[in-house]
This record gives structure tokens, C-alpha cells and sequence, in this order.
């Protein structure tokens, strides 16, 4: 570095050093994905050794809450485009209509196998594999919308299927459907 900080003169040197930073802070702010020096970089989309999940068929074992599920080898999946109350996230209090929403995506995929389907980005900064879930040909993150059990939301780049998301939720609100029920939640 001093042979470079010769060459470059000392100011250049900072400013270099500063737009160094600065690529990656905004790196892991948007990624979530940390990059040391000496480390081997993280895949990236379109790498063979992206995950080891590939997408497909795959047993669900157990749910954690209405949008997240453990697959057999542990993996955790986030379903991508929907969002349900809270119910188990740790010191936050269980918000209305939680409870039903873990209960009734344990009641369609718990001990069975459904099919995933990735989207653009494969994790989340919590390491969960982000992904549309199918059982048989029922579309799970539509059903959870459609049904009142979670709302659209759209979390970009993953946004291929936002505008059924979208429909389903107008159809839930419009039949009052789940949390949308004028006596549920508040």
C-alpha cells in the first residue's frame, strides 16, 4: 500500500480509501452480506454453489410462524410477497391475528412436501432462503393472502408475482376475509 500511496499522493489515497468504504457499507446495507478482506467472497446470484436447497420438492418439518417454515436439513424459508402478524419474533408482543396465522399455514404445509420456487434474490439477511411455496398446485403465499392470514408486500427485487399478491389481498379485504373481518382486529 505505501508504494500506492506514493503513486497516488496522500489525498487521492483517503478518497480512495473513503469510496472503498462507502461501496461496502451500501453492499451489506443492500445484501445484508458482510465481505472481509481474506475471506472468500459470498455467492452471488447465478452461482453453481448458491445454496445447497435446490428448488423443488421438499418436507416441511416444522412452522415457525404464518410466513416462515424449517425444511428438512433445517434450512428456514421466508415466504417472499406476503407478511403475517407477529407471533413469535422475541421482544415483540404477538399481534392480533398471529396465532391464526401460524395455525393455518401449519394446517396446509407442516409434514408434507411442497414445492419452492425462488424469485431473483435467494436469502434474506437473516439467512432464510426466500421462496414461493407450492402444495400440489395450490399456491401457498396466495392462499395465506387470499384467505386473510397475511397481507401483500412487496420486497423488491422479488416482485414476480406481486400483482396476484395484490389481487388477493383486494379479494380478502373485499369478502372480509381472516384478519379482514370487521369483529377481528381492531
Amino acid at each position: 500500500m505505501t508504494l500506492l500511496r506514493r503513486w497516488l499522493g496522500a489525498r487521492a489515497y483517503q478518497v480512495l480509501l473513503a469510496v472503498l468504504f462507502l461501496a461496502a457499507f451500501l453492499y451489506q446495507r443492500e445484501t445484508g452480506q458482510t465481505v472481509l478482506v481474506g475471506q472468500p467472497a459470498p455467492p452471488v446470484s447465478g452461482d453453481v454453489a448458491e445454496t445447497e436447497v435446490s428448488d423443488g420438492l421438499v418436507r416441511v418439518t416444522r412452522v415457525i410462524d404464518g410466513d416462515t417454515f424449517e425444511i428438512a436439513g433445517g434450512e428456514r424459508v421466508r415466504l417472499i410477497g406476503i407478511d403475517t402478524p407477529e407471533s413469535v419474533k422475541p421482544n415483540t408482543p404477538v399481534e392480533c391475528y398471529g396465532k391464526e396465522s401460524s395455525e393455518y399455514l401449519k394446517s396446509l404445509i407442516e409434514g408434507k412436501e411442497v414445492r419452492l420456487e425462488r424469485d431473483r434474490t435467494d436469502r434474506d439477511r437473516y439467512a432464510r432462503l426466500l421462496r414461493y411455496a407450492y402444495l400440489g398446485e395450490v399456491f401457498i403465499n396466495e392462499k395465506m393472502v387470499r384467505d386473510g392470514y397475511a397481507e401483500s408486500v412487496g420486497y423488491k427485487p422479488d416482485t414476480e408475482k406481486q400483482l396476484v399478491l395484490d389481487r388477493a389481498e383486494e379479494a380478502a379485504r373485499a369478502e372480509y376475509s381472516g384478519r379482514w373481518a370487521t369483529d377481528v382486529c381492531p
